[in-house]
């Protein structure tokens, strides 16, 4: 379930990103706040509702990596598409 859930997040933090990136003309600022915003939800979603579904089960050391390797794909997302 929780796995779901964060592809679910993932999968629409993508499609903002190409809905805001498909128009015609996109100012940088609400790019960025777009993004923002989309990432601060997961980071909510990861932070607070997974990590103590996580810690109640005894797996909060996978939960704590997997939100690190998120942050990580999201960096190396965003450098390689600006």
């Amino acid at each position: 379930v929780a796995f779901v859930i964060c592809a679910l997040a993932g999968l629409s933090t993508a499609l903002g990103g190409l809905i805001v990136a498909s128009n015609a003309t996109p100012s940088e600022r609400f790019l960025a706040a777009a993004l923002g915003f989309s990432a601060g939800v997961m980071l909510y979603i990861s932070l607070v509702e997974l990590l103590p579904t996580a810690i109640a089960t005894g797996r909060h050391h996978a939960a704590v990596y997997g939100v690190i390797g998120g942050m990580a794909v999201m960096a190396v997302s965003l450098v390689l598409l600006t």
